[in-house]
């Protein structure tokens, strides 16, 4: 027995094109986490079309720092907590 969203029954073509993404383990919802070398090739086209190919050297620079400097922050406070709770 196939029901709609509301609990209704449905006939049986009705119940044969009838599907909840939800009801499924949410299977048919964009995974955000997967990006294929397609979606990796379009968005560096985006990118270049943005930017230009001459700023990119700039722009990867960029955000390199910032991921090292993100990286380093992390780690000085990881260290700040360990000698703290070591005085106690």
């Amino acid at each position: 027995m196939a029901l709609d969203a509301k609990g209704a029954r449905l006939t049986l073509p009705e119940a044969q094109e009838y599907h909840d993404p939800v009801s499924n383990g949410g299977s048919e919802m964009l995974a955000i986490g997967s990006l294929g070398p397609t979606e990796l090739v379009i968005i560096l086209v985006i990118v270049i079309v943005i930017f230009g190919a001459s700023r990119l050297p700039q722009l990867g620079k960029g955000v390199g720092e910032g991921i090292r400097n993100f990286r380093d922050s992390m780690k000085s406070a990881t260290r700040e907590e360990g000698a703290e709770s070591s005085d106690k």
